[in-house]
């Protein structure tokens, strides 16, 4: 789910329904604390891993070498 949320938010698309339903899903999270979808999830994920910065900027981050430190993440904190 991580690496999905990742992938579509490093690829330069001109899918106007993937960006639309992207953005949709992300500031619903924004607008509500209560809202549950996917995005949220992949917010608590990467909070409860202690890798918010990869919330806020999700541009900047290598997916290659990004997936093996949150695996090793969330093995930790099991």
């Amino acid at each position: 789910m991580v690496k999905y949320f990742l992938k579509i938010n490093t690829i330069e698309s001109d899918n106007c329904i993937l960006n639309a339903e992207l953005n949709d899903q992300i500031d619903s999270v924004y607008s509500d604390s209560n809202t549950t979808n996917w995005a949220s999830n992949v917010q608590d994920i990467l909070q409860s891993s202690g890798l918010n910065e990869v919330w806020l900027y999700p541009s900047s981050v290598r997916i290659d070498s990004f997936v093996p430190v949150l695996r090793s993440r969330l093995r930790d904190i099991r």
